[in-house]
């Protein structure tokens, strides 16, 4: 039996329009910002993956929340990696920057694919909170992630430097994300919830590109589910939406942009030498992220429950199995919940042979409204005698602060390779 209670959180997932621009003013950003937290106004339903009970009771008043808030967001560990290949028109492939900066065909044309991914497994997230719209509401947000996201570009381009074209730019996004967070505000109330999203693949075409590099903006509103909370918070649930505008940037290689010669992007120093130009797609160089949570939607409960991690990955398997295993990152995944502060919850789980039944895993009083529970593939594994690469099922039952008790159930796989968007 395991006894733990840890305060964990999240960050961010996607959803939401994208539009590439090659030189779109900032303020137009925070005009968009605005405009959607304007326009979006619905409500998001808990998602239906997990199966989750409650008694019944009358209907839950509104609780008066705090308005938009501004998050100026920071993460820990979380792995970027970025990748570009291209292939020549006689067939050779290049990979990597240098190489194909080496390689560049005069005349002569490429076809190239740039990716950059975003990964990590159980990834810390921080930041300040204010409000957006001049209350008082200040404070902290922390929160605990799971993720991989992929932005992949590809393009045909033709001739270097000035003469420089690209033509079939396609921008594909797609991934998910999965995280518990708090936010704890500086009277001593606080909020817990969780950010659970897996977008539809997006695809952005764009018409031809006669600058070294384009830019893509994407503003994307994200599903949150609060769990709980304290204080002024005590007892509630509710939803919300998390927006956040989004660049990523490719710089075509052999291109050149505003203040750039040849000179500075084509290398001059041997191959494999660190003395590589920057010719790869790269995230914004900024130490944080801004982002903000609207359409706060509170109501008196006692608490709910949402089981985090294993995380569903792909769109479907929200109705369907989720990998409990290994992240893309090669860290073994945990099972992780968010519910409300003071709960007491247990964990069990079953195989899928027939007639098999619950065997407890973890219990623990979950102070925060977060909990760490730490069991990994190969503690469930060990408990219900389920094949290493075989199915469970599992449970999460909660005690509330009023004696009343939620519940949510989802089914994994075990020993199921890490699955990459595109």
């Amino acid at each position: 039996m395991v006894t733990s209670d840890a305060a964990h959180g999240a960050r961010p997932a996607r959803r939401g329009a994208a539009r590439p621009h090659h030189d779109l003013p900032r303020c137009l950003l925070g005009l968009s910002l605005a405009a959607a937290m304007l326009t979006v106004t619905a409500p998001i339903a808990a998602a239906p993956e997990q199966a989750s009970t409650a008694p019944a009771g009358p209907s839950p008043a509104q609780v008066l929340d705090p308005g938009p808030l501004l998050l100026t967001l920071t993460g820990d560990g979380a792995t970027t990696a970025s990748l570009l290949t291209c292939t020549t028109a006689t067939g050779r492939v290049l990979s990597g920057a240098a190489e194909v900066e080496r390689a560049l065909p005069v005349p002569g044309s490429l076809d190239c694919s740039a990716a950059l991914a975003t990964l990590g497994t159980e990834t810390s997230l921080r930041g300040t909170v204010a409000s957006a719209v001049g209350r008082s509401d200040a404070g902290r947000i922390t929160a605990l992630c799971d993720g991989d996201r992929i932005i992949r570009a590809t393009w045909r381009q033709t001739g270097t430097g000035s003469g420089l074209r690209v033509n079939g730019l396609t921008w594909t996004v797609a991934g998910y994300r999965a995280c518990d967070w708090t936010i704890s505000f500086d009277d001593g109330s606080r909020l817990v919830g969780a950010l659970e999203d897996v977008p539809a693949v997006e695809v952005v075409t764009v018409g031809e590109v006669a600058t070294g590099r384009a830019r893509l903006s994407a503003l994307t509103a994200l599903p949150v589910t609060i769990t709980g909370g304290e204080g002024r918070y005590r007892s509630v649930i509710g939803t919300a939406l998390l927006l956040e505008v989004e660049e990523v940037t490719v710089a075509f290689p052999g291109g050149t942009a505003a203040g750039e010669t040849l000179t500075r992007l084509r290398p001059t120093t041997p191959a494999g030498s660190a003395d590589t130009p920057p010719l790869t797609p790269a995230a914004p160089t900024s130490a944080g992220r801004r982002s903000v949570l609207t359409d706060l939607r509170l109501l008196r409960s006692a608490g709910g429950l949402r089981i985090v991690s294993p995380a569903a990955q792909q769109v479907g398997q929200q109705y369907g199995v989720r990998p409990l295993g290994f992240g893309p990152d090669g860290l073994a995944q945990t099972v992780r919940i968010a519910t409300a502060p003071g709960a007491t919850c247990s964990v069990a789980a079953r195989s899928r042979r027939p007639q098999a039944r619950y065997v407890p895993l973890a219990t623990s009083v979950v102070g925060s409204g977060r909990w760490a529970t730490g069991l990994t593939a190969t503690d469930v594994i060990t408990a219900t005698g389920a094949p290493a690469d075989g199915g469970v099922d599992i449970k999460v039952d909660c005690t509330l602060a009023d004696s009343s008790s939620v519940s949510s159930e989802i089914r994994a796989s075990l020993g199921q390779a890490p699955i990459r968007p595109l």
